[in-house]
C-alpha cells in the first residue's frame, strides 16, 4: 500500500484511531468542519458544499472534544471502523467494564484481563 503524505500543519476532516495513554486500547477519533452559515439559518451544522462559509475545525477522541492537530497526526481509518470502535466502547461500558475499552485512559495489562472461556 503506498504511503500518503499529509501536511502535518493542515488538519482535514476524517476518521482516525488513537490511544489516550501509552499501551491503552484504540479509540475512535474524528475531525469535521462545523459551520454557522446564513443558508442554514445560523444553526450550527456539519459543513456541506452548499454552505456559504468554510466552517471551523472540530475534533473529538473517544467522544470527548479534542484538539484537531492532535487527532490529525493519528492513523486514518474508515467511517465503518470509526463506528466499530464507538460501538465497542459503548458495549464495554455497559456490558464488560473489565475490558480495556471501558477504561481507555488506563494502560492494558494482559495479566489483569480475564481468561477467555469457550
Amino acid at each position: 500500500m503506498p504511503s500518503v503524505s499529509r501536511d502535518i500543519g493542515n488538519p482535514q476532516p476524517g476518521y482516525f484511531k488513537t490511544r489516550l495513554v501509552k499501551n491503552g486500547p484504540w479509540v475512535a477519533a474524528r475531525i469535521w468542519r462545523e459551520c454557522e452559515c446564513t443558508i442554514g439559518g445560523g444553526i450550527p451544522h456539519i459543513s456541506r458544499p452548499s454552505c456559504d462559509r468554510a466552517g471551523w475545525l472540530m475534533a473529538e477522541a473517544n467522544g470527548v472534544e479534542a484538539d484537531p492537530f492532535k487527532v490529525w497526526i493519528n492513523t486514518s481509518i474508515t467511517k465503518e471502523e470509526f463506528e466499530y470502535f464507538t460501538a465497542t466502547k459503548q458495549w464495554a461500558e455497559e456490558s464488560a467494564p473489565f475490558m480495556p475499552e471501558a477504561n481507555p485512559r488506563k494502560a492494558v495489562d494482559l495479566n489483569e484481563l480475564p481468561v477467555p472461556t469457550f
